[in-house]
C-alpha cells in the first residue's frame, strides 16, 4: 500500500462545528436500530457508514470508488475531517493494492462521544460539488477493553470427573525408552482407526478442568502420536494450516494471531485495526495477501429503553468484521451496529436481553464465498448471513430458528442452533457444525445444505449424528476435504469421542478421545504437513526379508535446516523390532547433518509396518519426524541385514583396526556398485569404490584416510549400494 502524507486545509468555523442537534439526536436514536446507510454517490463503499454511531475513536476513513480501476480511480480525493470536540484532523493517506480503495488515517484519535463531519472532493470534481457525511464516535474506546464474551451454555451439562492427567502422563513416560513426551502434553486416545486418509490432525487443546491452563498447539498423526506440541500461556485457539502453507493460531491473552512456518518459527502476526481487540474465532489468509478477521466491540447501552426489565448499565458486544490488505491496513470494515438489532439475539437459559452483559451476535466463523462475498455465522442469533464484500450490504439471512430468515427448509424441520464453522463447498453447498443449542431433543450434528439463493430454499443433503448422540454445547467444526471425506470436531463436551473422521461413505475412519474430561479443541482439521526444521533423507525404510533372530541396519541422514544447533533427544517406535542403534541423542550443527542408524530385528515370521519418531524435545515443546519402516521376518536377508544366498554382501577386516582396511563386497550379479564411508554426523568421508563390478567377490584396500588425512578414531559406517539395494556395516577406527 502506497502512503501519502496529507494535511487538510483549514475551513471556516462553521465547518468545525458538530452536526446539528437534530442530527445528534438522530445518531443517538440508532442505538437499537441499524443505520442501513447507503454508500455515497460515486463510491461503492464508505467506512464509517454515513450516520453510523459507536465508531471507534481510532477508526480510519476508507473510500472505494465506483469506477473501474484506473489512473483516475487511484487519485487521492481532497478531504476535510472535523470533530465536534477534537477539531480539524490531520492524517495520512494510504492507497490499497486493489487500485480503488483509499484510506485516511487520522494522526490523532477522535474524541469519545463526538460527531465527526467528513467533506470529500473527488478528483476532477469542482470543490462546490463536495460530498459530505457524518458519524458519531463511541463514548467507550474498545482499545481500553480487551474483555471477550464467552459462549453461553444454553443449559449445558456439568463437567465430568477430573482425571489425574499428571499421573497419566507419568505412566506414559515410564513406558517409553526415553523422555519422549513434552512436559504438559495432553495424551490422546486412538479410539478408532479404519484406513484413515493421509495427513495429520491439527488441534488447539484447552483443559477447562485446570485453572489458568495453557492452550496446547498439538499436531497428531494417524496413530494419535504427536509430531508437534507447544503450549501457549493464557490459552490458544484455532490452530489451522492456511492456504499459503503457514500455520496460524490465536493467542488468547495476547489477542493476536501468530503465523509459523514449517520450522515452527514465528514469521508473522495479525490483529484487527481501528482500535478493536482481535477475536480468536477466525483468521482467513486470502490468495491476494489480504486477511479477514473478527473483533468484538463492547459498548454501554441502556437496555431498559430496549426491552422490559433491561439493565440501564448493560455492556453490549457488537461484532466487527475486517479485511486487512497486504500492508495490514483496514480496507473493509463491517459493523453489526449498522445492520442488526440487539433484539435479534435468541434468548436461551444463561443468555438474556435483561443481562448485565449481552453478546447479541457472537460471530464464530467468517468465510469468503465463491463469488467473493462474505458468509458469517452468528451463534447467538442462530443465523448465517451473506454480506456484500464491496458495499457491506446484507444479501440474505438464513436460520430456521433465527428471528430473521429469508429461507425455507423443506426437509429439515429441526433447523440449526448455536452453529459453528460454516463453510462453502466448491459445489455451492454449505457445511456447518450444528451444536443444537437449546433444541429438543438435545444433540449435535454435522450438517450440509444445498442452497437455492434465488428462490431462498435450503435443502438438507447430508447430516451425521454419532451413535449414541453427541452433544457439544460450544465450539465444534466440520471440515470437508476434496475427496469427500469429513472431519468433525465435537466441540466442548464431557464424553469421548472428541474428534471423528469419516470416509466418503459416512463410515468412521478415525476417532480421538481425551478421557471423560472437559478437554476440547475449538476446531479439528486434517491436512498434509511435515516440518522442515530437521529432515531425514528418507521418509520410509524397507528392510526386505530378514530371518528371525537376525538384524538389519540402514543409515538415515538428518539435516538441520535451522541457523542454530539442534538437539535430537530421543526416538520412539510403534514396534519393538524397530530401533535406533546409533546417532541419538545427538546435536546437529546449524545447517548441518547427523547420521542415525535404524535397526530391524524381527523375532517372528511376518511383516512389520512401524513408525519411527525421531524427536527433539525441550521442556514443553516437542518436534518429531516420523519415518515409515517396513520389514518382514522370514527366510533370506533384506537390506542391511544378515545376507542370504542371493543378496549383496559387504564386510570390513580387520574391524576394529587402525591402519589400512580391506573392504570386501560380493554381488550376486554384475552391475554398478558404490562403497561409501560415513561418520556419525552423516558426512561422507570417503568413496573407496564407485563403478561397474562383475558378479562375485571384490576386495578394496582402503588406506583409512579422508581428504589425504588419516582417519580419526571413532565409529563409521560402510554403505554398499547396488541393484540389490543398500547394505551397511559398522567400521570402528581405533585411535593412533
Amino acid at each position: 500500500m502506497r502512503h501519502i502524507n496529507f494535511v487538510p486545509r483549514a475551513r471556516a468555523a462553521s465547518h468545525a462545528l458538530a452536526a446539528s442537534a437534530a442530527a445528534w439526536i438522530l445518531a443517538l436514536s440508532l442505538a437499537c436500530s441499524p443505520a442501513h446507510a447507503s454508500a455515497l454517490p460515486g463510491y461503492d463503499y464508505v467506512s464509517p457508514a454515513p450516520l453510523s454511531d459507536r465508531i471507534s475513536p481510532r477508526n480510519n476513513i476508507a473510500l472505494r470508488r465506483s469506477e473501474i480501476p484506473g489512473e483516475a480511480a487511484q487519485r487521492i480525493p481532497a478531504m476535510t475531517v472535523v470533530g465536534s470536540v477534537s477539531g480539524i484532523h490531520a492524517g495520512s493517506w494510504s492507497q490499497s493494492d486493489d487500485g480503488r480503495t483509499v484510506v485516511f488515517t487520522p494522526a490523532t484519535p477522535f474524541s469519545p462521544g463526538e460527531t465527526v463531519n467528513v467533506r470529500i472532493v473527488a478528483p476532477g470534481v469542482a470543490a462546490g460539488s463536495a460530498t459530505a457525511f457524518h458519524f458519531s464516535v463511541a463514548a467507550r474506546d474498545p482499545a481500553n477493553d480487551a474483555a471477550e464474551p464467552i459462549e453461553s451454555s444454553g443449559g449445558a451439562p456439568a463437567a465430568g470427573s477430573l482425571r489425574n492427567r499428571r499421573a497419566a502422563v507419568e505412566r506414559l513416560l515410564a513406558s517409553q525408552p526415553c523422555d519422549t513426551m513434552a512436559v504438559g502434553y495432553i495424551p490422546a486416545t486412538l479410539m478408532n482407526s479404519n484406513n484413515p486418509d493421509p495427513g495429520n490432525v491439527f488441534l488447539s487443546l484447552n483443559d477447562t478442568n485446570v485453572a489458568q491452563s495453557p492452550g496446547h498447539l498439538t499436531i497428531l498423526d494417524n496413530y494419535a502420536v504427536p509430531i508437534f506440541h507447544r503450549p501457549v500461556s493464557g490459552g490458544a485457539n484455532d490452530l489451522e494450516v492456511q492456504p499459503n502453507g503457514l500455520l496460524t493460531y490465536f493467542a488468547t491473552t495476547r489477542h493476536k494471531y501468530y503465523a509459523l512456518d514449517s520450522t515452527y518459527a514465528l514469521v508473522d502476526s495479525f490483529a484487527t485495526g481501528n482500535g478493536y481487540t482481535t477475536d480468536g474465532h477466525e483468521l482467513l489468509l486470502l490468495p491476494n495477501g489480504h486477511a479477514l478477521l473478527m473483533a468484538y466491540d463492547p459498548q454501554h447501552v441502556g437496555m431498559d429503553t430496549v426491552v422490559t426489565g433491561g439493565n440501564p448499565n448493560a455492556t453490549v458486544y457488537g461484532l466487527i468484521l475486517q479485511e486487512l490488505d497486504a500492508a495490514k491496513n483496514v480496507v473493509f470494515q463491517w459493523r453489526s451496529w449498522d445492520h442488526w438489532k440487539i433484539t435479534d439475539m435468541v434468548e436461551v437459559p444463561g443468555r438474556l436481553l435483561t443481562g448485565l452483559t449481552i453478546d447479541y451476535s457472537h460471530g464464530n466463523s467468517l468465510e469468503q464465498d465463491l463469488d467473493g462475498n462474505l458468509i458469517v455465522s452468528s451463534r447467538h442469533m442462530n443465523e448465517i448471513t451473506k454480506i456484500d464484500r464491496l458495499t457491506g450490504a446484507i444479501i440474505w439471512r438464513m436460520g430456521r430458528n433465527a428471528k430473521n430468515n429469508d429461507f425455507t427448509f423443506p426437509n429439515d424441520p429441526r433447523g440449526f442452533a448455536g452453529q459453528h464453522d460454516v463453510r462453502r463447498l466448491p459445489n455451492g453447498h454449505i457445511t456447518m457444525f450444528d451444536n443444537g443449542l437449546a433444541l429438543s431433543p438435545i444433540y449435535s450434528r454435522a450438517l450440509e445444505y444445498s442452497l437455492d439463493e434465488t428462490s431462498k430454499i435450503a435443502t438438507e443433503v447430508w447430516e451425521f449424528r454419532n451413535t449414541p448422540d453427541n452433544y457439544g454445547f460450544a465450539t465444534g467444526s466440520v471440515r470437508r476435504r476434496a475427496n469427500g471425506a469429513t472431519m468433525i470436531g465435537w466441540g466442548l463436551r464431557t464424553l469421548d469421542p472428541k474428534v471423528t473422521d469419516l470416509h466418503l461413505d459416512g463410515t468412521k475412519a478415525f476417532e480421538l478421545g481425551f478421557g471423560d474430561t472437559m478437554i476440547f479443541s475449538y476446531r479439528a482439521e486434517r491436512e498434509p504437513w511435515r516440518t522442515t526444521l530437521f529432515v531425514p533423507d528418507a521418509q520410509s525404510l524397507d528392510f526386505g526379508t530378514i530371518a528371525p533372530g537376525g538384524t538389519g541396519v540402514l543409515p538415515v541422514t538428518i539435516h538441520n535446516n535451522s541457523a542454530a544447533p539442534l538437539e535430537l533427544t530421543c526416538f520412539a517406535s510403534s514396534d519393538p523390532t524397530v530401533s535406533v542403534v546409533e546417532g541419538v541423542p545427538a546435536t546437529v550443527p546449524a545447517s548441518g547433518n547427523t547420521l542415525i542408524h535404524v535397526q530391524f530385528a524381527p523375532t517372528t515370521l511376518g511383516t512389520v509396518n512401524a513408525r519411527l519418531y525421531v524427536r527433539s524435545v525441550h521442556g514443553t515443546e516437542l518436534v518429531a519426524q516420523p519415518i515409515a519402516v517396513t520389514g518382514t521376518g522370514g527366510t533370506g536377508a533384506g537390506v542391511g541385514g544378515t545376507p542370504g544366498v542371493n543378496d549383496a554382501r559387504v564386510a570390513v577386516a580387520p574391524n576394529p583396526g587402525i591402519g589400512a582396511r580391506v573392504l570386501a563386497f560380493e554381488l550376486p550379479e554384475a552391475g554398478r556398485a558404490t562403497l561409501e564411508i560415513f561418520d556419525l554426523g552423516g558426512r561422507r568421508v570417503a568413496t573407496p569404490f564407485d563403478g561397474s563390478a562383475s558378479q562375485g567377490r571384490h576386495e578394496i584396500v582402503w588406506t583409512a584416510t579422508s581428504r589425504g588425512m588419516p582417519l580419526q578414531g571413532g565409529v563409521y559406517f560402510v554403505k554398499l549400494t547396488s541393484a540389490r539395494g543398500v547394505r551397511t556395516v559398522k567400521l570402528v577406527q581405533l585411535s593412533r
